[in-house]
């Protein structure tokens, strides 16, 4: 991805896809660690997260939902 050069991001930043609604669409969520130093240009984020589905989330809470009855 491409940022603009006036967002400064610390080296120990996080990364996942993330549901933009249960409609669908997904966007790239960047979570700032707490390093000083900064990434620059050509720096790789190796710290990923696996992507929470809200689908499977309200399945699970139907379901769960269900079965306390």
């Amino acid at each position: 991805i491409s940022l603009d050069p006036a967002i400064t991001l610390p080296s120990d930043t996080s990364a996942r896809i993330t549901a933009a609604s249960l409609l669908g669409g997904n966007y790239l969520e960047l979570m700032p660690g707490a390093e000083e130093t900064l990434m620059v240009a050509g720096d790789v984020i190796y710290d990923t997260r696996d992507p929470v589905s809200l689908t499977d989330l309200l399945g699970k809470a139907v379901f769960s939902a269900s079965d306390a009855q």
